[in-house]
């Protein structure tokens, strides 16, 4: 399964750290692929290594990559379904086909209406928006949607007491199963929903809404409203160009590696080169704090070059202040960069090494 296909962490704060450290490789949990296209554009950047247990993730992600480096820029918004639909998706998907890897090809082949509807839209997550999203118009009501261009200061007639009973909702389970959320993230017992509306709220008080693609895919079901400058860097047009050229230079090379993040990195000798990045994403919503700590244990180990890396946590497995401070023992450079994770909705973690 597809756990989630579109942007879903504002990816600043990886961007910001790779860029300041000159990484020349990057690892990387694959997702969705945003959060990697987002770092690809590092001039110093020459080897992605993308890793999920997950299959189905690795292939969205070589075929966006692949997109990327084959179509022009519009084509391949277009595409992956940041633009409105388009009846040339899968006669492009079939032009792409003989450059993708056996797995990828065969797994595609067989979802021709991911294909049709962008490949952006077709994962667990984005169908969840998409069930939720008409319920969430009607009973917001127009009222709610002039944040999105209106000042706050401004706002006529604001719905707060429907605006609180959507909050109160999604801090439930039981919203998530009635629009049909299957993924352990959202549904588990020790998931902290109250994240959720917390997150959204603070967009709201700080009048950031237009600036949010979290906000956007929640409440609008795409971007298409988002100023360019305000996009996610991942579909900003001068981002892609210049990810475009370092793909057909030959310059940017990736590879991609199924299996447990621990065991890869362990085959793959991450102990060896210099100046490398780690993109861990919240692999805390899938794995304990225990389990995090041996992959940051054997990613520090390393015996030469220098590194960085960055790992999240969403509704599950967030760090208390106490778990902070004992991680703080243990690797003196860990630094909480939460505050500059700008959808509210992340803990946000740095350790160099």
């Amino acid at each position: 399964m597809i756990y989630y296909s579109h942007v879903n962490e504002d990816n600043h704060v990886e961007r910001n750290a790779l860029f300041a450290r000159h990484a020349k490789s990057l690892y990387a949990i694959a997702g969705s692929g945003e959060r990697v296209i987002a770092l690809m554009d590092c001039p110093a950047l020459g080897m992605v290594h993308l890793i999920d247990n997950n299959w189905d993730a690795l292939y969205l992600c070589e075929l966006k990559i692949t997109a990327l480096a084959h179509l022009n820029i519009e084509d391949y918004r277009s595409f992956v379904g940041f633009e409105p639909p388009s009846e040339q998706r899968w006669t492009q998907f079939e032009a792409l086909k003989p450059r993708l890897s056996e797995g990828c090809q065969h797994f595609w082949a067989l979802r021709k209406n991911d294909i049709e509807i962008g490949i952006c839209n077709c994962g667990h997550f984005e169908q969840f928006l998409q069930r939720a999203n008409p319920t969430l118009r009607f009973f917001l009501g127009k009222g709610f949607y002039q944040c999105f261009s209106v000042p706050k200061a401004d706002w006529k007639g604001f719905p707060t007491l429907r605006w609180r009973i959507v909050k109160a909702m999604f801090s439930y389970r039981w919203t998530y199963w009635l629009f049909g959320m299957k993924d352990s993230a959202f549904v588990s017992r020790d998931s902290a929903l109250q994240v959720i509306p917390a997150a959204l709220q603070k967009s709201l008080d700080e009048d950031e809404v237009s600036k949010s693609s979290l906000f956007h895919l929640v409440f609008n079901g795409n971007l298409h409203q988002m100023s360019e400058e305000n996009l996610p860097t991942s579909f900003q047009k001068s981002v892609l160009l210049r990810i475009k050229a370092a793909l057909k230079d030959d310059h940017l090379k990736v590879n991609y590696h199924n299996g447990d993040v621990l065991d890869v990195l362990t085959r793959i000798n991450v102990e060896q080169g210099e100046s490398r990045f780690f993109s861990l994403s919240d692999i805390l919503s899938f794995f304990n704090l225990d389990y995090q700590q041996k992959l940051v244990d054997l990613i520090t180990a390393a015996k030469t070059g220098t590194g960085r890396l960055i790992f999240r946590a969403f509704i599950r497995n967030r760090l208390t202040q106490e778990q902070f401070a004992d991680l703080k023992k243990q690797y003196s450079t860990l630094k909480d960069l939460s505050k500059e994770e700008r959808s509210h909705f992340y803990q946000v973690f740095q350790i160099d090494f």
